[in-house]
């Protein structure tokens, strides 16, 4: 749970990384891991 909770946590930083400098590469690389 714990390793889960710090995935969340690093997908939550990197949304808002992507949300100050919106890069459809990066968005979609998000999206890829998050799917996975």
């Amino acid at each position: 749970e714990g390793i889960v909770r710090w995935s969340f946590t690093e997908v939550l930083e990197a949304g808002l990384q992507t949300f100050k400098a919106p890069n459809s590469e990066e968005l979609m690389s998000a999206a890829s891991q998050v799917a996975h």
